[in-house]
Order: structure tokens, then sequence, then C-alpha cells
């Protein structure tokens, strides 16, 4: 099996599949050769999935099939070979390439392809399929130039941010070195958290594609934190929180890298604000321990964050396109609050529960807040992950945290076409 046959296959295993409704013998009228191998190839792929499915592919239609599906009229396919790719030293010029031979269609990528038309096998369709292009010409082709360059144990995009993701990773790791060094003269616990700590236990490195570094802490240890950061930290980084920068008003504050650019579409929004190269920081406060009172609890940390989101932005409040007559009135008390006073407002109910007992934490600062709580005991005791020849602190039950935050499944790979960079970058320097 060549190399772009298994990327292929590996998009295949990752597109939900129904349940098989024709059981049997399938035909598939297929007058390319090149599709009818491919297929043939990912049909005993899937075997292992349908065990008593059976596909045949044919060059000519004769009639008399299970299952039918017409595929003489498919946009031309990039990437279907490695002979193709072979022949051009660089991806720009492969993609190039490709764009200058579109016909009426953009090219489609084969394994999304695939994926397709297994799905429509699974449904029992019958006649033709019509394609639409999921993976752009740019990703695809990528995936192909690369798979058949440079290849790997397994893809990923590594071409964002124009080749520079490697050099952001190093810088982001030197701002985590730094709030290390602070966090261990002072005795004050920590742990990385989020993508970063699934990377220490996935990969033992950063995840490949990732673009940001995160790390937790708790309430107590991160007032210690914030107490000596300001004295402690290098001249060469800014510890910035809406205490220190009077232009940034996000919940989690971030430690930047000084003289670097790192802008997103979001943040190009607030262009006086410090937008250097960072590590964010997020506090895990103690939630309830009843479901109702932990389901307010995130109900009204969502309201608070949703308060300090729209005054700086100008913006009226709407909560997702609820509540309309509360958002209405919320929006006259923040147009006549200040920030500074809504800030407190969100501090205070981020720490509603700080001196209860109650057993549970919740993610008031981060993106996991819809998640609910969990047991604080997720995050007692420690000990150390790897990311690449570095060690660092983590919960001694990561893999209760991880499962918490990203499902049973956090140790399978995302899907191929998934492994990319996310933040939408507008500048990057470094």
């Amino acid at each position: 099996m060549g190399c772009l046959d298994a990327l292929w296959l590996e998009m295949l295993a990752y597109e939900p599949m129904p349940s098989l409704k024709t059981q049997g013998n399938i035909t598939l009228f297929c007058p390319d050769r090149r599709l009818a191998v491919l297929l043939c190839l990912a049909a005993t792929s899937m075997k292992q999935m349908w065990v008593s499915w059976d596909l045949t592919v044919k060059e000519e239609c004769t009639g008399g099939e299970d299952v039918s599906i017409d595929l003489s009229d498919v946009p031309e396919l990039y990437g279907f070979t490695e002979e193709e790719a072979a022949c051009f030293p660089d991806w720009e010029s492969y993609r190039d390439s490709l764009r200058r031979n579109e016909k009426e269609q953009e090219p489609l990528c084969a394994g999304d392809f695939l994926c397709q038309v297994f799905r429509k096998l699974a449904d029992g369709c019958t006649g033709r399929m019509k394609f639409q292009n999921r993976i752009s010409l740019d990703d695809g082709s990528y995936m192909v130039w690369k798979t058949v360059h440079r290849p790997e144990p397994f893809f990923y995009f590594d071409n964002t941010y124009n080749g520079q993701l490697r050099e952001l990773q190093r810088m982001q790791l030197e701002c985590l070195d730094e709030i290390d060094r602070i966090c261990r003269k002072h005795g004050i616990r920590y742990f990385l958290a989020g993508g970063t700590l699934l990377g220490a236990v996935r990969h033992q490195n950063i995840i490949p594609w990732d673009d940001d570094i995160d790390v937790m802490m708790l309430r107590e240890d991160f007032e210690r934190f914030d107490a000596v950061v300001a004295q402690e930290l290098d001249e060469k980084y800014f510890y910035q929180s809406n205490q220190t920068d009077p232009w940034y008003h996000s919940p989690f504050p971030k430690i930047r890298r000084q003289n670097t650019v790192f802008m997103t579409q979001y943040s190009e929004r607030f262009p006086k604000m410090n937008q250097g190269i960072f590590v964010d920081i997020f506090v895990h406060d103690r939630t309830s321990s009843g479901r109702l009172g932990q389901k307010l609890h995130v109900f009204t940390t969502l309201f608070a964050r949703s308060l300090v989101f729209h005054k700086w932005e100008g913006t009226d409040m709407h909560f997702y396109g609820k509540w309309k007559g509360l958002c209405r009135w919320m929006t006259w008390f923040k147009n006549h609050s200040s920030m500074k006073r809504l800030e407190r407002i969100q501090t205070r109910v981020m720490t509603w529960f700080r001196k209860k007992k109650t057993g549970y934490l919740y993610d008031g600062m981060g993106e996991h807040l819809r998640r609910g709580a969990f047991p604080e005991d997720y995050l007692e005791g420690g000990r150390t992950g790897r990311l690449g020849s570095r060690e660092y602190p983590i919960p001694a039950n990561a893999e209760g945290y991880l499962t918490f935050l990203y499902g049973k499944d956090y140790m399978q790979m995302p899907a191929p076409q998934e492994r990319k960079a996310t933040h939408p970058i507008i500048k990057l320097e470094l």
C-alpha cells in the first residue's frame, strides 16, 4: 500500500458511517480504472466494519446490481497517484498546476471522494452522485504533496503561518519555561492544561500542529502567582491582565513575548493591546456540589462573561438569541456600568464557592465552561509530563481530566484533514 492510499483510507476511517442497509454483493459502475483500483482498496479496508458486504467494481454497466452508483462523471481528482505529485519539487507549483487545469468544477480530493462514495453506498443509494468538495484545494493538494515528498509516521499540516509553526512553538515553550521558573522559585503549583496537556500525554510533546500553550492553576495558587509575577518576570516578557493592560479584557491572563506579534481575526479589533506571542493561564474555581447549583453557576458565569465581552466590543447583549427581555435590560446595565465594575462582578461570580469545600471545580475562564463541573481530586497531587526534552507538571489524574475535556477517546488522533492550527491568523512576527 502506498503512502497516499494509506492517507485516503485513514480519512475514510474517520467519516461517520451509517449502518449498511443492503447486504450481500454490491456492484459499482466505474469506467475509470484508477478510480476502480482505489475503490477496491478502500472496500478491502471497510470489510472490517461491514463483514457481510462485498464490492465489485466494473468498467461497464451490465445491469442487475443490488446497489448501483454511476461514477462516470466525477470531477477531476487531484493527488490521485504519487507520480502526479512527485513531478513538482515544491507544493506551491503543484497546487498552481491544479488550478490551471481546473475545468468547470474544482478538482476533488481523493480522500474526500472516497468518504462520499462509501456514505452513499451505506445509505443504499442508486443512480448518479453529485460531488461537492469539502476539503479546499490548498489543503488537499498539500496533503498529497507532503505525503509524497516528506512522509512522516502520520500526516499533519506543518505549512501554517508561512512555515513558521515550529519557531512559534519554540518561542511559546520559552514563555512556558519562564512561568515554570517563577512557580518553582515560589513553590506555586500549576499544571499543563487543555491541548498542551493532551500533547504531553498523547505525544510526549506539543501536538505537532498546535499553535498555543495553556496552563492552569487553582484560585489560591493563581493569587500567589499574580502577586509576584510582575516583579519576577524577565524584561522580554509581559504579564497581560485587565490590571496591567487597559485594552485587554479577557477573563484569563497571558504571558506575552515582547517585540513579537500574534494577531488573529478577533484580536485585530483591539489594536492597542499587547499582541505578542503568548501562553494562556486559566484559573479553575470551585463550584456547587449539586448538579442544579452547577448549572446555575455555569449560566451565571456565562452571563457575567458576556457582559464584559459586549462592553469590550461595544455591542448589545444577545446571549445566543435567548432571554431577549433580560438581554435588553442587561444591555442598559452594561452601558451604564464601567468596565472595572463589570470585571469585578465577573470575578465575584467565578469565586462564589471559594470558601466552601464542595469537591468540584469548573473552568470558569476557559472554553470548557459549558462542560460543567469535574471532581476536584482530578487536580490533587501531580506528576510530570514531557514536552520534547523538558518535563512539566501535570495532574496525577491527567487521564480523568482529559476524559472530562475531550471524552474517552482523547488518545485517538483526529482525522488527517483536521490536523492543522486553528487560530485565524492576520499577522505573525517572531
